[in-house]
């Protein structure tokens, strides 16, 4: 394996990445790439800057562990999401379990949370924000130190795994119905053929009735989808599902 401190790796990591053709090609060279630098997980998410769930995610953790996760609700308390959130977590971030069981969390809760990652053979959290280029959005790559591997991580350079880091960002994508590899921690449920044809029609512009002119469905049904597609991404409001939809990739401007 060439070493993660040659610019050979990097190269490498570039090439592989631009040739793989499909999404959940792509995702797995990601997955295979970070194992290969150190990380025993990886998890990329994009985010609004004011929001604290992920407008998408895909993570590389086992299921089984993912859902007992999420069965003891410390989604809800994940320090590395809730630093975020709060503006306390820089653009590269590097902190150890003790390090957050013994400073960075503020509550029971969130020290529970940090145990649960320790019980899964996590070390370490090395993070990495990007803002896009509206300011709007950010992306949030994580890589997970593991008990045997951690340390290949903590010698790597700063720059060099930045750089990592950031193509691996750059090359990752939504996951859709037909490509949901590592979309364990997506808080929505996707949506349906007639909800984003719905909300596909009301980026463009149009108003219910002549949605429902173009789908040969009533107003009232036009309304229905409308709200479902609200529900499922958690929006309050029409534009907010307009936005959320857009960023997450599931449907085009």
């Amino acid at each position: 394996m060439t070493p993660m401190n040659s610019k050979n790796f990097l190269i490498d990591t570039i090439e592989r990445l631009s040739a793989a053709k499909e999404i959940d090609e792509t995702w797995h060279e990601i997955v295979a790439l970070s194992q290969e630098a150190g990380a025993k997980y990886v998890s990329i998410g994009q985010f609004s800057t004011a929001g604290y769930w992920p407008t998408w995610s895909r993570v590389s953790i086992e299921e089984e562990l993912v859902e007992e996760f999420l069965a003891k609700g410390y989604q809800d308390v994940d320090p590395v999401l809730l630093a975020r959130s709060r503006g306390k977590l820089p653009s590269h971030s590097h902190v150890t379990i003790p390090q957050m069981i013994g400073h960075v969390c503020t509550s029971e809760r969130e020290r529970e949370c940090a145990k649960f990652d320790m019980t899964c053979g996590v070390t370490d959290f090395i993070s990495f924000r990007y803002s896009g280029p509206s300011g709007q959005m950010e992306q949030l790559i994580t890589l997970f130190g593991g008990v045997s591997n951690a340390r290949e991580l903590r010698s790597t350079g700063d720059a060099t795994l930045a750089t990592f880091a950031g193509i691996l960002a750059a090359h990752a994508t939504p996951p859709t119905p037909e490509s949901p590899d590592g979309s364990a921690w997506n808080h929505y449920d996707f949506l349906s053929v007639r909800e984003r044809d719905v909300l596909t029609y009301l980026a463009c512009g149009l108003n219910n009735d002549q949605i429902a002119f173009r789908l040969g469905i009533s107003e009232v049904t036009v309304r229905m989808h409308t709200r479902g597609a609200r529900k499922k991404m958690g929006a309050s409001t029409r534009e907010q599902a307009l936005a959320l939809a857009l960023a997450r990739g599931l449907i085009s401007p």
